[in-house]
């Protein structure tokens, strides 16, 4: 799984780092630039908790089939964002803050059916 998530990384020069975490925080793959400046695992599991609770908000107060496909923040230096897999597992990606982040999510969303295929 690393191998796929140094693979993502490489295919566009934005994406410093990737970590697939599950519902409880734990960070079960990660690969990370680097010239990254975060802890990436901190940050990685560190947001699983409000994303499940924006999840149950989504669910709860919309149509019962909805439910949260992504989450995107933005620090001073970097957009991060939460891709919801399977069986209640993130791809939590770090993206460095630029005006044309939005092509790294373009490629990372390109990736999201071969990675959710291999868990």
């Amino acid at each position: 799984m690393v191998e796929r998530l140094k693979k993502i990384a490489s295919e566009c020069e934005y994406i410093k780092a990737n970590a697939i975490v599950d519902e409880q925080g734990l960070v079960i793959s990660k690969y990370e630039k680097p010239d990254v400046k975060c802890d990436v695992e901190e940050l990685a599991s560190s947001v699983i908790n409000p994303v499940l609770r924006l999840s149950e908000i989504a669910s709860d107060s919309m149509d019962e089939n909805e439910s949260l496909e992504e989450v995107v923040f933005f620090t001073t230096s970097y957009v991060v964002v939460v891709n919801k897999l399977a069986y209640e597992t993130f791809l939590v990606t770090i993206i460095e803050k630029t005006p044309i982040y939005g092509k790294a999510r373009f490629k990372l969303r390109a990736k999201l059916p071969e990675i959710k295929s291999s868990l």
